[in-house]
């Protein structure tokens, strides 16, 4: 049953049961058919046995003192907000994973969901909110009360960009569907465009491909152009100015200090104690 599901999930994202020649570089790829390897492939922080109405989940390869003060902030303030809610658990996951740090929140929140990791003792994530570390809660209201509907997201605010879906905040429902929503992704990761250097440094591997930063080798890139545009249908897309706000008010569901501007405003917005 689940195959089936996987190649209908399939069918709806890539146009294809198999594989799909990209629009921008002619690279195959597999919905379905994960490269994400490793020993880190298996593990999440998520290690009791509760079961949760909302996951959060954040990601930094850097120790959370080590952050800039403003970052540490975010997420501390996160952690307070979840846990003033009913049933809500918040992770700051580290885990070196064997990946350019761009797509170690997709594996992040793929183990999540995953029943086959270690440490799954029947715990659950109903539903699991991603957000970049410049990102915080600040009028938490988000729901996906259609059926039909996997995830939440929305684009850029136009003060910090033109993307069309932005991949610092967005919310996943933890079912079979989305659990194969999110394998999709990760199947989207070429690895043969990154190279790992001696210091354990992440470099985009200069080939006869352009680079383009957030682009189809970047998770945001790759999740746009092969997923999101594909099928709407399946996603309740919310306004960027209230997704991903980037301003310092007490505006918006939640706030993303996503650009080089944006980022000067967070002790700012801090301040005003929403």
């Amino acid at each position: 049953m689940l195959f089936i599901l996987l190649v209908n999930l399939c069918l709806i994202l890539s146009g294809s049961s198999s594989s799909k020649k990209s629009s921008s570089n002619s690279e195959e790829w597999e919905c379905g058919k994960t490269k994400f390897d490793g020993e880190t492939t298996n593990v999440h922080p998520l290690k009791d046995t509760g079961s949760y109405q909302l996951c959060i989940v954040q990601y930094d390869n850097r120790d959370l003192k080590d952050l800039p003060t403003g970052y540490q902030k975010l997420v501390e303030r996160n952690k307070n907000y979840c846990s003033k809610m009913d049933s809500c658990q918040h992770f700051f996951d580290q885990t070196e994973y064997d990946l350019p740090v761009y797509w170690r929140k997709v594996q992040s929140v793929w183990n999540l969901m995953r029943k086959d990791r270690k440490y799954f003792f029947g715990n659950v994530c109903e539903t699991i909110l991603w957000l970049d570390t410049d990102a915080t809660i600040l009028n938490f209201n988000v729901e996906l009360l259609e059926k039909e509907k996997l995830m939440a997201v929305s684009g850029d605010d136009p003060d910090s960009g033109s993307s069309s879906f932005c991949a610092g905040v967005w919310m996943i429902r933890n079912n079979v569907d989305g659990q194969d929503l999110m394998k999709c992704w990760a199947s989207t990761y070429n690895g043969e465009r990154w190279e790992k250097k001696e210091n354990g440094q992440w470099k985009y591997h200069e080939g006869h491909w352009p680079h383009v930063w957030g682009g189809i080798d970047y998770e945001q890139g790759s999740f746009s152009d092969r997923i999101f545009n594909k099928d709407k249908s399946i996603f309740k897309i919310y306004d960027g100015k209230d997704f991903q706000n980037p301003y310092d008010d007490c505006h918006g569901i939640f706030k993303h200090f996503n650009s080089p501007k944006a980022k000067k405003r967070i002790e700012n917005f801090l301040q005003l104690n929403c």
